[in-house]
C-alpha cells in the first residue's frame, strides 16, 4: 500500500499520482501525455520569469546575436579536423587498458577500415591466388590483411564477378546464381498477379513483408516459393521445394519453372497439414500422393478464395 505522503497532486489534471522516486522532489506533473505538455510549458514559463532570462529573446541585440550564431553554425559543410588539430588532455582519466594495447588495437581497426580501390582489392586477390593456387570465400576470410569475402561481394556484386576480373576460373558452373537472381525478380511479379486476381474475384489478399506470406481473406496464410529446374547427371528433371517449417503456412504454392527457368511449368498446392518435410525434392512424376496436389493453373486456388453472395445463392 502506497504511503499517503508519497503521493502528489498533479498541477495539470489535479489528480493524485505517485512521482518518480528519482525526481519526486521536483516532479509537479504526472506522466499523462497532456500533463507532460503542460509540464514543458510550465518549466519554460518559470525560466522566462527569471531576471537573467527575461530579455533573452527580446530586443535587436539578442535577435542579431542569434541570427549571427545561426549563420556561422547552421547549413555549413561538415568539416573533419585532422588529429593534430584536436584539443586533448593526456592522463585526465585512468585508462581501463594499457596505452600500448590500446594503440595496437587502434592500428588494427584503422587498417581494417582502410578504403581500397577496386584495383587494389583485385591485386590482393591475385596475390592470394598465387599463394594457394585457388580461391574460395573461406581462404579470403582467413587471409591476413585481406578484405573479407563479404566486402568483395558488396563491391563487385558477387565473388564470381571478382574471380572473372582477375581471370580465375574455379571450375564450377555458377550459372545457377544468375538463375536464382532472375527468379527472385519474378517472385514479386507472381505475388502481384495473385493479389490482383484474388481481388478481382471479390476476395482480399495482402502480402505481409515481415513473414513473406500472403494473407487471403483474413484467414488463409499462403506461402509462395519458386522452384528452379535442375538436371541430374542422367538427364532427369528435378525441382527442390523448400517448405517454411517455422511459420507453418496453411498452403504452400510451389511454382515449378520450366527447363529454361524462364516460364512456369505447373503448380503444386501443398496443404500444411499434409506436409511434414522441410525440403521436398520432386521429379516430373511423383506418384498419386504428391501429384494429387499438382495443377496446370491456379484456377482451383481462385475458386477457394472467391467470395460468394449468399443472397444470390438463395
Amino acid at each position: 500500500m502506497v504511503k499517503e505522503h508519497c503521493r502528489k497532486k498533479c498541477l495539470g489534471c489535479r489528480q493524485w499520482f505517485i512521482p518518480n522516486p528519482r525526481t519526486q522532489g521536483r516532479q509537479r506533473f504526472c506522466s499523462k501525455p497532456a500533463c507532460k505538455k503542460a509540464s514543458k510549458k510550465w518549466r519554460q514559463a518559470r525560466w522566462r520569469v527569471k531576471p537573467e532570462n527575461k530579455n533573452y529573446w527580446r530586443g535587436s541585440d539578442e535577435v542579431n546575436r542569434v541570427r549571427k550564431w545561426r549563420k556561422l553554425h547552421l547549413k555549413r559543410k561538415h568539416v573533419v579536423n585532422p588529429p593534430d588539430q584536436w584539443i586533448r588532455a593526456e592522463g585526465v582519466f585512468e585508462g581501463i587498458v594499457e596505452t600500448e594495447i590500446y594503440l595496437r588495437a587502434r592500428e588494427m581497426i584503422l587498417a581494417r577500415s582502410q578504403k581500397l580501390t577496386d584495383e587494389e582489392m583485385l591485386e590482393q586477390l591475385r596475390v592470394l591466388l598465387k599463394q594457394h593456387g585457388r580461391i574460395s570465400g573461406i581462404l579470403i576470410d582467413e587471409a591476413e590483411g585481406l578484405p573479407s569475402s563479404a566486402a568483395f561481394r558488396h563491391r563487385f556484386g558477387a565473388l564470381v564477378n571478382a574471380y572473372r576480373l582477375i581471370g580465375y576460373d574455379p571450375g564450377i558452373d555458377f550459372g545457377f546464381i544468375e538463375e536464382n537472381r532472375r527468379l527472385r525478380k519474378q517472385h514479386p511479379e507472381i505475388v502481384a498477379s495473385l493479389v490482383e486476381q484474388i481481388t478481382a474475384l471479390g476476395g482480399s489478399a495482402v502480402w505481409d513483408k515481415a513473414t513473406q506470406l500472403l494473407n487471403v481473406n483474413d484467414g488463409l496464410r499462403v506461402s509462395i516459393v519458386l522452384c528452379r529446374h535442375t538436371t541430374t547427371d542422367a538427364g532427369s528433371s528435378r525441382w527442390l521445394i523448400r517448405l517454411d517449417a517455422g511459420l507453418k503456412p496453411d498452403i504452400t504454392i510451389a511454382v515449378r519453372m520450366n527447363a529454361t527457368n524462364e516460364g512456369v511449368r505447373d503448380y503444386y498446392l501443398l496443404p500444411g497439414l499434409d506436409m511434414t518435410w522441410e525440403d521436398l525434392r520432386v521429379a516430373e512424376a511423383n506418384g498419386v500422393y504428391l501429384d494429387t496436389y499438382r495443377f496446370d493453373t491456379l484456377e482451383y486456388l481462385f475458386s477457394l478464395t472467391e467470395r460468394i453472395n449468399l443472397e444470390e445463392t438463395t
